[in-house]
């Protein structure tokens, strides 16, 4: 900020600032801006500090007195245009989160990561982010398997022992994933993170460290040892152009005005940071030269600076008007691995696609992970199993098919005795089971590029239990004919299915109808029914016979007339008795006929 001062200034311009190291209080920080604002009559105020509490304080008293704070480090909790309708005179020198999440998605996606481990610091202005993230990922069908919290750096007094003691919980929650996102973590703490993740052996060649530019921007100021212990990770850095003029004066000037107040000490070339704060100080001296005498106002001076719009030190200045932050731009953005006491740039998110087969080549030949992995060969990305500490799989013993699975060795346990059980079984033990599933699962394995040891686990239970004991993390996996129902979904992930999808319907076995011939037609009704029904029957064609005997000559002559004639006329009338409303309508009408004509004479 002074080196820009001073080049501004010697233009003939007279351009004064104050600096304020923050140590005190969040509550103690407003009122030092208070009194900046009041005492010393600033017209601006830029917060370089990492703390949003603090930060949130210095906006409000900014946006009372109508005064433009311009944020450099702190992201706010709530995500924009609402933190700009709240803090209106509040100006992000950042662009917004999205863009970097998305970048970090790609990689992870080339990859075929599923699962990730967040690391992050106890802090409101992570929420928002987080769950960000947790959209993102899902996205490319990829979860975070578990949160690392640490503690705020400021409330703990050991820092080195909050950090083993999140490390063992990762280990002891028996979390497969190794793919560690260090989101926002203040920089003290990235002096020990990466040297507990070493000293855990979670720096193998089967881990991912990918780093946010929070920490990755000020890389370059690290101590060569911190950077040694960070060997293989990865980060998303912003990216600039360090080969114009203005970089290289800004660099001489830097080095020379670092070495002079920290004679001792190695240099170190200047970080992002040190970039946008020089071109915070241009942005403000632009906006203020900008406004006419007649129309000073801070109102006309905030808009002076929403509508910057040059290329600086730290790349494209211009400003998202409706959120109060730096526009989005793909090319501030690179990929650099940290390699030896240096870090390198392995790709550049404005002209290189990440998932295209020619740049993934470039990284494979390129990237340097940790355990000294390099080459073509990539990091898996979960705790690869060992013989001493194999994958354990479940296999129901008790199956429908015993050409699915077909086990031969000794009772299985009972239970949850799984979960206490900690004896390892020999892996020749896994010739006692056969079948398809069996022989499926050990054809996979024959096409991986990689030894996977692994043992099989009698299981005596329900697959429902099975299932169960998968989630519950007792067994890594298990094998079997198991049915992919919803519930047991929303537990485990299954494999694609090795029989055809379709719909089945389950019948009671019954007797051929062809063994009944020509009866068939007796079925519908039981015996019950057709006698009670024929019993109906003989009693009607009884009365029409007795009602119609005496007055009706075709009920009479021969008995087999007088049968044929009573049994037609009976399965007639079933038919007949529809005409009959018909004949009462018609005499009632009659009815009503005649008595109109009889009151008419």
């Amino acid at each position: 900020m002074e080196i820009a001062v001073e080049r501004f200034n010697n233009a003939n311009r007279d351009i004064s600032i104050q600096i304020i190291k923050y140590n005190q209080s969040p509550l103690q920080t407003a009122f030092a801006a208070e009194a900046l604002i009041k005492e010393n009559k600033v017209e601006v105020i830029i917060v370089g500090i990492d703390d949003w509490q603090a930060t949130s304080l210095v906006a409000q008293v900014g946006t009372l007195a109508q005064v433009p704070i311009l944020l450099l480090d702190a992201s706010p909790p709530i995500t924009s245009p609402f933190a700009s309708l709240r803090w209106p005179f509040l100006l992000q020198l950042s662009h917004n989160a999205t863009q970097q999440l998305q970048n970090i998605a790609s990689i992870i996606h080339t990859y075929l990561w599923r699962k990730v481990i967040v690391v992050y610091e106890d802090d409101a202005t992570n929420s928002g982010t987080i769950t960000l993230l947790t959209q993102v990922l899902q996205n490319i069908g990829s979860q975070i398997e578990y949160h690392l919290v640490l503690p705020p750096f400021a409330s703990t007094n050991h820092p080195r022992g909050a950090i083993n003691q999140k490390m063992k919980e990762v280990i002891d929650e028996k979390c497969h994933s190794r793919v560690f996102i260090v989101f926002k973590v203040s920089l003290p703490y990235v002096t020990y993170l990466f040297e507990e993740a070493k000293g855990m052996e979670l720096m193998r060649n089967d881990s991912v460290w990918i780093m946010t530019k929070s920490i990755t921007n000020f890389v370059s100021s690290f101590d060569t040892s911190i950077i040694s212990s960070m060997e293989g990770a990865i980060g998303i850095m912003s990216n600039f152009d360090n080969s114009t003029m203005d970089f290289q004066i800004f660099e001489a000037n830097f080095g020379i005005r670092y070495l002079e107040e920290y004679q001792n000490q190695t240099y170190y070339e200047p970080s992002f940071q040190a970039l946008l704060a020089y071109d915070t100080i241009t942005t403000v001296i632009k906006a203020k030269h900008s406004i006419k005498d007649n129309i000073a106002t801070s109102k006309n001076f905030l808009n002076e600076i929403l509508q910057t719009n040059f290329t600086g030190l730290s790349g494209k200045v211009i400003f998202n008007q409706e959120e109060n932050s730096l526009a989005a731009n793909a090319s501030m953005m690179r990929l650099v691995n940290i390699a030896s006491s240096n870090y390198h740039q392995v790709l550049d998110f404005s002209s290189d696609d990440i998932e295209d087969e020619n740049t993934a080549k470039k990284l494979a030949s390129e990237m340097n992970w940790p355990g000294k992995l390099k080459g073509a060969t990539n990091p898996k990305g979960w705790a690869m199993p060992t013989y001493v500490k194999p994958m354990r799989i479940g296999v129901p013993i008790h199956t429908y098919n015993k050409n699915f699975i077909n086990y031969t060795g000794s009772p299985a346990l009972e239970g949850d005795n799984y979960c206490l059980s900690t004896q390892i079984s020999n892996i020749n033990q896994n010739e006692k089971y056969s079948g398809y599933c069996i022989g499926l699962f050990k054809e996979v394995l024959n096409i991986l590029d990689y030894q996977l040891p692994y043992e099989f686990i009698p299981y005596n239970g329900s697959y429902d239990d099975l299932i169960r004991l998968v989630h519950n993390k007792c067994f890594d996996a298990a094998i079997g004919d198991m049915t992919i129902l919803e519930k047991r979904s929303e537990l485990v992930q299954f494999t694609f299915p090795f029989e055809e999808s379709g719909l089945s319907i389950v019948l009671p076995v019954v007797e051929s109808y062809n063994s009944h011939g020509p009866w068939i037609f007796l079925k519908p009704f039981t015996t019950t029914m057709w006698l009670v029904t024929w019993s109906v029957f003989i009693y009607t064609m009884f009365i029409i016979w007795a009602l119609e005997h005496g007055s009706n000559s075709d009920f009479r002559g021969s008995w087999r007339n007088q049968l044929s004639v009573t049994l037609w006329f009976s399965f007639n009338s079933l038919y007949f008795a529809q005409s009959i409303p018909k004949r009462i309508t018609n005499s009632s009408r009659c009815f009503r006929s005649n008595i109109k004509a009889n009151r008419k004479r």
